[in-house]
């Protein structure tokens, strides 16, 4: 979809924060990456995209999945869906 004019979104309880992110920049190859940190008291590996140059958040986890699987459908490559088991965010 495309928005042509400015949207005020609203989060619920569920969201902390929200951001704009061009899906081309989504699709840029230098911003894949795989990220090492510590989620749930274990460290973890896990393929990401570097959103905003450097600073966080990155995208990851089940997000990171069900964008690749939109892009997939849409017959444009994303990343590396399948390089982590399910379950692992």
């Amino acid at each position: 979809y495309q928005v042509t004019e400015p949207v005020t979104l609203q989060p619920n309880h569920e969201i902390a924060s929200t951001l704009w992110c061009p899906l081309p920049r989504l699709l840029e190859e230098a911003r894949h990456q795989k990220q090492t940190f510590f989620y749930r008291g274990a460290q973890q590996t896990h393929a990401v995209v570097d959103l905003l140059d450097g600073r966080t958040p990155h995208l990851w986890g089940i997000t990171y999945r069900l964008i690749g699987n939109f892009f997939s459908v849409c017959g444009q490559p994303f990343g590396d869906v399948t390089s982590f088991p399910a379950g692992n965010d």
